[in-house]
């Protein structure tokens, strides 16, 4: 069994990835490419869902 953190990052964590700032990183989790799971008052980003996230607009543009 994976760990949880094989397939999970802390939101802190993905924020210091993109270099964002607390209200730009809400932003982004607004799109639905992101898959984000609440667990009490902690948010984390499925790491399956960051690299979707990086092939769709690598290829948009």
């Amino acid at each position: 069994m994976k760990s949880f953190y094989d397939k999970w990052l802390p939101l802190d964590e993905v924020r210091k990835l993109f270099n964002y700032k607390t209200t730009q990183m809400a932003a982004l989790m607004k799109n639905k490419l992101l898959v984000v799971a609440k667990i009490g008052k902690r948010k984390f980003v499925l790491k399956e869902s960051i690299d979707n996230f990086f092939d769709h607009y690598s290829k948009s543009n």
